[in-house]
């Protein structure tokens, strides 16, 4: 924090345009904040959570995940046909 306030206080820095080219961000501070013994998430809930990020990220790379027999899975690249012209 004390580097983004010397640049944005600084008068060569600023009226160039190059602060207008940044995002900057500076989060709450949560030091002291953070409620101590929580529980844990529910490992169904967890489960649940993992496979759907799994799902998304195989879809994204266009892989599909079968069942396959005697419990086997198969994978297969089909593409992104949504992206086919």
């Amino acid at each position: 924090p004390a580097v983004l306030t010397s640049m944005v206080t600084n008068a060569e820095w600023t009226g160039r345009g190059v602060l207008a080219r940044l995002l900057i961000s500076v989060p709450d501070e949560t030091v002291g904040y953070r409620t101590p013994g929580t529980e844990a998430v529910d490992p169904e809930v967890a489960l649940e959570y993992s496979r759907r990020i799994e799902e998304l990220v195989l879809d994204l790379a266009g892989v599909r995940v079968h069942q396959g027999p005697m419990g086997h899975t198969e994978c297969r690249q089909v593409g992104w046909p949504h992206l086919s012209s």
